[in-house]
This record gives structure tokens, sequence and C-alpha cells, in this order.
């Protein structure tokens, strides 16, 4: 069966309230760096962590920061229902497909839910894992046939990686202390969007091996990522829930907007579906016109309408259902 890719940004935390870019910039350590952002990335968290590291601003500080304010959030998970129910739709898709999620959201909510609950392979959720772990459990959905893998491509709030090259990782709600041989770890968000996302596949290992994955579904054919052969592929289906694409501001040097300016220009779009679930009410014009330019049939949802919206998408009501 066609494999699926499912891409989700804030919007999707944003269905229950939770809005982290704007709780972020009130912060005491991230306020000051707005100033230094261009007008169009002033609403782009992953922009505002970057600012914060070329200021030289001790992590240790803005991470603690949002970490606190993830936190709170992560004890209320109970009254997330528009989250979880999205994602749970998501992972009922994986039971007769591949299904691979890639998150822009740093916030450790959509992993929590993934992982903890709904059977996401993500093994660093579970402990500390290595990239060879990640690789391994690509392995053996795609050898299935079937199942659920989830990264969070970005990087997030509680994702720390071993600082000598970042090929350990594991999630703590708290800073970790250095390994018994001395090595130290570092916040995901330092190294991920703190250092640029137009670079994040190379400072940060997860997510070169989750794009590496992502774009060869979507191209189809034999796939190979981390070094491992994972069979052969029709082009995937894509999906987009609450993210806003952009050509505005550092968007264009964004993975996703990367990724998709690129395959966009030589994709057949008989062979796949590619499908974006926007906020009808406030989402900006020129977002719409990014996707539908870029070969996306682009779908309004309004208060309380995401994870119905992502239902009937994926349980057959409209078309982009799995198909031989």
């Amino acid at each position: 069966m066609r494999p699926l890719v499912v891409f989700s940004g804030q919007g999707v935390a944003r269905a229950d309230g939770f809005n982290l870019t704007r709780r972020a910039k009130a912060l005491s350590e991230l306020r000051p760096l707005l100033a230094r952002l261009e007008r169009a990335d002033r609403q782009n968290l992953d922009a505002l962590i970057q600012a914060a590291v070329v200021a030289g601003s001790p992590p240790i500080d803005w991470v603690r920061g949002l970490r606190e304010l993830c936190l709170k959030e992560r004890r209320s998970t109970h009254r997330k229902l528009a989250h979880r129910d999205t994602l749970a739709a998501i992972a009922a898709a994986s039971a007769g497909r591949v299904v691979v999620h890639g998150t822009a959201n740093v916030d450790g909510l959509t992993t929590t839910f993934l992982a903890r609950d709904l059977g996401a392979r993500w093994a660093p959720y579970g402990g500390v894992a290595s990239l060879d772990d990640v690789a391994d459990d690509m392995a053996s959905v795609c050898g299935a046939g079937a199942g659920l893998l989830h990264f969070p491509v970005h990087g997030e709030i509680c994702l720390y990686l071993n600082e000598e090259d970042g090929t350990r990782m594991r999630t703590a709600y708290h800073h970790p202390s250095a390994d018994a041989d001395g090595t130290p770890w570092i916040s995901s968000l330092v190294v991920g969007p703190g250092r640029g996302l137009d670079r994040v596949e190379k400072s940060l290992p997860s997510s070169r091996l989750a794009w590496e994955l992502i774009v060869g579904l979507l191209r189809g054919g034999d796939i190979v990522a981390g070094g491992r052969s994972l069979g052969e592929f029709d082009p995937a289906d894509l999906l987009v829930l609450g993210y806003g694409a952009s050509d505005r501001g550092s968007r264009p040097l964004h993975p996703f907007e990367r990724m998709v300016s690129r395959l966009s220009q030589t994709r057949d779009p008989g062979a796949s579906l590619w499908t974006s679930l926007v906020y009808g009410p406030t989402t900006p014009r020129h977002v719409h016109e990014w996707f539908d330019r870029n070969g996306f049939d682009v779908v309004s949802y309004g208060d309380g309408e995401l994870a119905s919206r992502v239902s009937a998408l994926l349980e057959g009501e409209t078309c982009m259902v799995a198909t031989q």
C-alpha cells in the first residue's frame, strides 16, 4: 500500500489553545531578541531560538524557560483532546500502511502522545538511544509494510544529544547530568534551530535521517536511508497539518520548504496526493498560495474541526486513503 508522510506544525497544538510562540516571546530571556528579527520572522519560534544562540544567551536560561512552559502543558495532556484525537487518527492509519510523522513542534506534546500513548516508534522516548536504534525501527516498520514512525525534525525541548557527535539521544524533563565518562548532554534546540534550520540536517543527525527517509518515500522507488535498504515503495501521499509554510523571511531555508520546493518540480501529481490542512480563520493568504503553488490540495478547518477533518481524509470519506 502507498505510504503516508504526515508533517505537523504548531497549529496542531494551537487547536487546544497552546501557542508556544506567543508565550516564548514573553519570556524575559527571549523578549529582547525580537528586535533582531526581520518582521516576517517575529512569529517564527525557530528564528527566535537561533537569535538566542547567535546572541550568546546562556542556553540554560532560555531552555529552562521554554521547558517550564511546555511541562506545564504536558501536565494537562488529558485536556488536549484536539491534539490527541488528531494524532490518534494518524496512528489508526498506520495499521495498514507505513506512516512517517515528522513534526516541527518543539514542545514535546506531539511526541508524548505518539510515543507514549499511540504506539509510534521513536526510540529516544524510552531512554538513551542511538541513531542506529532509530534506523533499526525504520527498517522494522518498512519491512513490515505497516506501522508508525515519529521524528521531531527540528529537535524538541525534552530531547538531548550527547555533545560529542549527537548520535546518542535521550528524552529528559530536566537538564541531564554528564555521562559517567564525562560526556555532556546538549539541548537539541541549541543544536537544531539554534544553529539554523538551513543546516539542520548537518547539525542534527536524527533530522538528517528523518529527511532522508521522507524524501525517499515521497519520490518512491527503492528506499535507502540510514545506510539500510528499506524496500521498494510507490510515491507516498503527503498530509500537512497546521504548518504555516511560506516564502517569506527565513522560511524558504527551512527543511520542509526546501524539500517541497525541490520535489514539486518533478513530481507526478497523479502518482500521489499532497494535501495541506490550514486553519481557516487566521492563516495568512500567502500560506494558502504557497501550498497551492507547490501542488497541494488546500483544505481549511475551523475551531474544533481538525481531528474530524484528518479522520475524514484518512478513513476514505475523501480520496486520501491507502491504495495499492
